[in-house]
């Protein structure tokens, strides 16, 4: 393998064993082959490493750290490693798409002003079987503001231009710990165009040991620090109280008739900052709101039927 490749795969590994050979095969038999992929294996306990030194290719780097530190500085450590100019991000236990490296590099090639692409995903469960289909948002101003409400990507989909992480100065923070993709995903918005593609390039697996699966809450609540951040970018300044409502209103929980009212009032704020600093498309960004206040009157109005 040449020193330099157009392209880095970056795989962070910890006890993924049951799955890691089978996603390792899945990016070696590429369509697209000008590439190499960094393993960085995060301290596993099980015999992750011995499935990964099975495989003899030169286009793999296993990096093995003896302590585990989190996916973030695992990821960091692949990408501050790695020749290429782009970035994929594969986790260790989802299968690519034969084609999916060429598709996206193409895509990318073509369009210069989007930084980061990812797609929707086919669902498999921990024999491979299909359970359906994850879709996302695919123009680059409506993933801008659907990230307000959630992480519109699914992560081993993403690929990337490396050198928006260079000229900015940004990577996975690791204070974000479970929410870190989600954070790097807010922060990359603010530096150029995003998308997603309609076709499923990866089969994103659901398992009994998926990281998300076990610490759901801390999860959430980096996730809402995220959420929080967001309202920076709008340069709105807000109390305790008003926070409390925007992740309520964010995750779609049901609210009381007085904090619909203090919706209205909130969000005329959020659309009057937008104005003034043209964030969002307006128009998207007016309909994000409105299909948010609707959906919370409804539930609203259904409890109050099963209650009659």
């Amino acid at each position: 393998m040449s020193s330099k490749v157009k392209l880095s795969v970056v795989m962070p590994s910890f006890n993924a064993s049951e799955f890691v050979s089978e996603s390792i095969g899945s990016i070696l038999n590429q369509s697209f082959q000008d590439y190499e992929l960094i393993i960085v294996d995060d301290g596993s306990t099980d015999d992750t490493v011995v499935k990964i030194e099975q495989f003899r290719d030169d286009r793999i780097k296993l990096i093995k750290k003896s302590v585990n530190n989190g996916h973030a500085a695992a990821r960091n450590l692949g990408v501050d490693l790695s020749l290429g100019d782009y970035i994929a991000a594969m986790d260790s236990d989802d299968l690519c798409a034969s084609d999916r490296l060429a598709i996206q590099y193409e895509y990318l090639k073509r369009h210069p002003k989007i930084g980061l692409v990812g797609s929707w995903a086919e669902v498999v469960n921990s024999k491979g079987q299909t359970l359906g289909e994850m879709a996302v948002p695919l123009d680059s101003k409506t993933i801008n503001t659907s990230l307000m409400m959630e992480n519109c990507f699914i992560h081993s989909t993403l690929f990337y231009q490396k050198s928006y992480l260079k000229k900015f100065q940004f990577k996975y923070d690791e204070k974000f710990k479970l929410a870190c993709d989600y954070d790097f995903l807010f922060n990359f918005s603010g530096k150029a165009e995003l998308a997603n593609l309609g076709d499923p390039l990866v089969k994103y697996r659901v398992h009994d040991f998926q990281l998300s699966s076990k610490k759901k809450d801390q999860q959430i609540y980096f996730a809402d620090l995220v959420r929080l951040k967001q309202l920076d970018r709008l340069k709105v300044l807000y109390t305790e109280k008003d926070a409390l409502l925007h992740l309520k209103l964010m995750k779609g929980h049901l609210l009381s008739g007085e904090e619909i009212d203090y919706s209205i009032v909130w969000f005329n704020k959020l659309i009057q900052a937008n104005i003034k600093y043209k964030v969002h498309d307006s128009n998207i960004f007016h309909n994000f709101l409105l299909k948010i206040l609707v959906s919370n009157v409804n539930k609203i109005a259904d409890q109050n039927i099963k209650i009659l």
